[in-house]
């Protein structure tokens, strides 16, 4: 067989094409969208992904292990539910009875790939439709469940620096699943969303925009420190 002596566009696409893409993208809006960089429409494209940056996030993991999961979207539901249904007992037992729900629906799926050596694709495209069916149960029909809760409320709609609580949360995932990707694990991350607050909420005269680049790059610096130490001088992550 005869090897290419040079790398084709056809080589760097799988790896690239979807940074590629997001670039492409994002200069197409520049030049014909109107105040595409306005901060608010930052605020409002990064209060929308959110929840699907954190599905993304798990998915990442499970096919880059070479697996499918398609039944995230039915499970976001029945825990969703399961929150609304339950913020009675208070938030914190909402919160982690709708984890709770999450992590028995993950096993579930998880034995019986691993147990019975069944495909993904056909496990979780079973808990899909069931999933659907819980989820309707739950919430008498597919009808909005009415809430009143201050506590809960402020997961989606409350500010820290300036910054989405959201997008606190997405941040950290990410950041999280990024490490565990690279084989690694960081315990400093709730300091550094501690010293990103500072920072900005000490920038806000500035603007709140220019706030959340200086949190953002106060963060990113702490994390090249770290990453300098375990690269450059060979010390375990943990330490």
């Amino acid at each position: 067989m005869i090897k290419r002596g040079g790398a084709g566009l056809a080589d760097y696409a799988p790896t690239y094409g979807a940074l590629a893409a997001l670039v492409l993208l994002f200069v197409a809006n520049s030049l014909f969208t109107p105040n595409f960089f306005d901060v608010n429409n930052f605020r409002n494209i990064l209060l929308q992904v959110a929840t699907t940056v954190l599905v993304a996030t798990g998915m990442t993991l499970v096919i880059a292990t070479g697996g499918i999961d398609l039944s995230v979207g039915a499970v976001m539901a029945i825990v969703s539910a399961v929150a609304a249904s339950t913020l009675g007992m208070g938030t914190p037992a909402a919160v982690l009875l709708a984890l709770a729900v999450a992590l028995g629906a993950g096993l579930f799926n998880g034995a019986l790939i691993s147990g019975f050596r069944i495909q993904p694709i056909i496990v979780t495209l079973a808990l899909l439709i069931s999933g659907r069916g819980v989820a309707q149960v739950l919430s008498n029909g597919g009808q909005l469940i009415p809430f009143s809760n201050a506590s809960f409320e402020y997961l989606g709609k409350g500010v820290v620096a300036g910054v989405p609580v959201q997008v606190l949360v997405m941040a950290l995932a990410v950041g999280m699943t990024l490490v565990i990707a690279a084989g690694g694990i960081d315990l400093s991350v709730g300091s550094v969303m501690a010293i990103a607050s500072a920072v900005a909420a000490t920038s806000l005269d500035w603007g709140a925009g220019v706030a959340v680049l200086i949190a953002l790059a106060a963060a990113t610096l702490v994390g090249a420190f770290n990453g300098a130490l375990i690269s450059g001088f060979r010390i375990q992550p943990i330490i």
